[in-house]
């Protein structure tokens, strides 16, 4: 298989599709899987395979964002559902000189709330800012001594 970018698509397509034989043959016999997020480390092709065959039970489903792929470097943004709920992941991807993935490490972070110190200059995506917070936030600066004080606005 030519390319990282052609290696993670096609590990994508056959986690999606539950191609467990070709989501192997992408794999190196050392392959090492960590989820730092969740302090997670999975060491060996056999099994990183059960842990991806068994581990994630249910009708769940994979949409690939993006994948970006040089060399034997890649990373991607994929979007993971299960009863209904969304979950973005980001994951990068070491190959070995014969193409196989050697390393991937996962980060799947959880939505989380905007923090007022940056409301005034974000729209936010899901949840808009109320008049009452933006008039109640406050502005973080610095004095030339480099003491940090609130401006209120």
């Amino acid at each position: 298989m030519d390319g990282a970018h052609q290696v993670v698509a096609t590990y994508w397509a056959a986690a999606e599709n539950r191609d467990w034989d070709t989501f192997g043959d992408l794999i190196a016999e050392h392959v090492v899987y960590e989820a730092p997020q969740f302090r997670e480390r999975v060491r060996g092709r056999a099994a990183y395979l059960r842990f991806n065959k068994e581990g994630f039970p249910g009708d769940w489903h994979l949409t690939v964002q993006r994948i970006i792929g040089e060399g034997r470097h890649a990373a991607s943004w994929v979007e993971f559902a299960d009863a209904g709920d969304h979950y973005p992941g980001v994951c990068f991807f070491d190959l070995d000189e014969d193409g196989r993935v050697t390393r991937i490490t996962d980060y799947w972070p959880a939505p989380a709330e905007l923090p007022h110190s940056r409301a005034l200059w974000s729209s936010g995506t899901d949840h808009p800012i109320r008049a009452h917070d933006r008039a109640c936030a406050g502005v973080a600066t610095a004095d030339r001594a480099g003491r940090g004080r609130v401006r209120r606005l």
